[in-house]
């Protein structure tokens, strides 16, 4: 339940150099004072929220507002304001603030994560930097050209949900 401001992040690492475009959030569901699901009585709502991507320093390399309607249950994706190259082997940071009154579902994940080749580790670098909340469901991303034959964009999932490639 978020009540005011909720900040989650996760740190990462892959083993290729990649380009990435932005990351994929869960909607809210609703649910009762007893928390259980109740009925949607619309099916949608606003969303408001920021995400960015830090590099290992702390260092912002992009970032987005985001304010739209959306689905409840539904994955968010949401694009960053410039794709970032990302190094292999370096740590970087995602992360997204909840600025919404509400629920929204929570996951456990794998530290390792396989897509189109590329191995992705989350929870890496200094103690303490990977505050996972479970709330940051993939990271969008592309092959550079230099990596691969043809560049087209890929969603490496965290979670462990069946995701369709972009």
């Amino acid at each position: 339940m978020n009540t005011s401001v909720l900040d989650c992040a996760v740190t990462f690492t892959c083993d290729k150099n990649v380009c990435v475009y932005g990351i994929q959030v869960p909607a809210q569901v609703l649910v009762d004072v007893d928390e259980r699901p109740t009925q949607v009585y619309s099916n949608s709502y606003t969303e408001l929220l920021y995400a960015h991507l830090l590099d290992g320093d702390g260092s912002r390399l992009t970032y987005t507002h985001f304010t739209s309607r959306v689905s409840y249950r539904s994955l968010i994706d949401i694009s960053f304001n410039r794709p970032v190259y990302i190094q292999k082997n370096k740590v970087y940071k995602v992360g997204v603030v909840l600025n919404k009154i509400g629920w929204y579902p929570i996951g456990s994940y794998p530290t390792c994560s396989t897509c189109n080749g590329i191995v992705f580790t989350f929870g890496q670098g200094q103690c303490g930097d990977s505050v996972r909340d479970g709330l940051i469901r993939s990271i969008l991303f592309s092959i550079p050209p230099a990596n691969q034959s043809n560049s087209s964009s890929t969603v490496v999932n965290i979670s462990g949900d069946p995701v369709i490639p972009l």
